[in-house]
């Protein structure tokens, strides 16, 4: 355990950070005591009874707790007042404060984890050092793996969130961060909230324009204005295959699709999901837990009438002759477009997580960018490009093991 005098020097830290750095509590969010008290021997984790050590000697003040991490060593702290039920869908908000020690850059692989699991994550405790990071327990969940590199500034603080979906029903959140290499990685968490993403009346229309080969193109736009879409996931059989901005997304027939958009009441600013089920290839939707309206478009350039009209003439997708090659990938790969007319702007790769990896701009008049993602576990991950005309189109790469 850290010294008394440490303490007090960390509770003025976390106090100062709260005053720039904190999570928005609305109708239907958890905001987690991480309010330790100081007692005549310091600051007590067991005056707060859901919170415990992980592995190492997490740092805990008045406002928020303290970890490090470097080869393979560090702190973790797990949170048991909160039940997930499978099948909901929440928002962790976190403010963090965050640093190298020697403010140098972090090891590329560094992150930092939130992980889901049925009990508190026991290793191995010092009184004044880190430990070996414990190895998860079966059956656990990932919400949050976030590079260090991509996601936190050096040094910085900010606002953080993610939404997922629990597979499981679980009870316990386990924070640490990672990193195999020095230098050494902090995080200081002064701020969290939990909050069960509730259905809405944020009605949205599916629209299936027919790209030939069996493609289809997914766009949806919401039938009331009074919300503002701020999030979209894609699942095709089951399976999460993009988690981001609301974009228009390429789907093949004979699938299942289940859109969940994410979106903000524009007069009481609370957020809420709203979800649609559909299988390519066939003129009825799974009505089950639906909120919004199917339409099927022959041909990309469909005039009929009941076709919104912001999907006439003006798709999200074109078919610009994009190419990502190889794919599946050993982590090199180049994306290109074979249009004369029309270039690439911008071209983002995002995780399923929907965090953001990769973002460069093809020099002008150039309509092909090499990418290198040597830093990324193997995956499926979303390449996103941006056109000239304003036009979005993506894809999926897969990178192997």
């Amino acid at each position: 355990m850290k010294n008394y005098f440490f303490f007090t020097l960390l509770s003025f830290f976390f106090a100062s950070s709260m005053a720039f750095a904190q999570c928005p509590v609305t109708q239907g969010c958890h905001e987690v005591d991480i309010n330790f008290p100081i007692s005549g021997n310091g600051v007590d984790i067991s005056s707060l009874p859901n919170w415990t050590y992980s592995h190492g000697s997490p740092s805990i003040g008045s406002g928020g707790f303290w970890l490090w991490s470097y080869n393979n060593k560090g702190e973790g702290i797990n949170y048991s007042g909160y039940n997930f039920v499978a099948g909901q869908t929440y928002k962790i908000c976190f403010a963090a404060n965050t640093s190298t020690h020697d403010g140098s850059a972090p090891d590329p692989a560094a992150t930092f984890n939130i992980v889901g699991t049925n009990a508190p994550v026991n290793g191995f405790n010092t009184a004044t050092t880190s430990s070996p990071i414990p190895t998860a327990p079966i059956g656990s969940t990932s919400i949050v793996n976030a590079n260090w590199t991509a996601t936190f500034p050096n040094p910085g603080s900010g606002t953080y969130t993610y939404t997922f979906t629990a597979t499981s029903n679980f009870n316990n959140l386990w924070f640490y961060p990672s990193s195999s290499a020095l230098p050494q990685v902090e995080i200081g968490i002064t701020s969290l909230v939990i909050c069960e993403m509730e259905p809405c009346d944020a009605s949205f229309t599916v629209c299936l324009r027919d790209y030939g080969n069996g493609t289809s193109a997914i766009t949806t736009s919401l039938n009331n204005f009074n919300h503002t879409i701020t999030g979209m996931r894609v699942w095709e059989n089951n399976v999460l295959v993009y988690s981001g901005p609301h974009v228009s997304y390429l789907g093949s027939a004979g699938n299942t699709y289940r859109i969940c958009i994410t979106a903000v009441n524009n007069n009481t600013e609370e957020e809420c999901m709203s979800c649609y089920t559909f299988c390519i290839g066939k003129e009825t939707a799974d009505e089950k837990s639906n909120s919004g309206t199917l339409i099927h478009s022959i041909q990309s350039n469909d005039k009929t009438s009941n076709v919104p009209e912001e999907f006439k003439d003006k798709p999200l997708e074109k078919d610009l002759g994009v190419t990502i090659s190889p794919n599946p990938s050993n982590r090199m790969f180049e994306v290109s477009s074979s249009s004369t007319e029309i270039k690439m702007t911008s071209v983002k790769v995002f995780d399923l997580n929907s965090r953001q990896v990769y973002s460069s701009e093809p020099t002008e008049n150039q309509n092909n960018t090499r990418i290198d993602l040597k830093d990324q576990p193997a995956g499926i991950y979303i390449v996103k490009i941006q056109y000239s005309d304003g036009s979005i189109s993506q894809q999926k790469i897969v990178l192997e093991k």
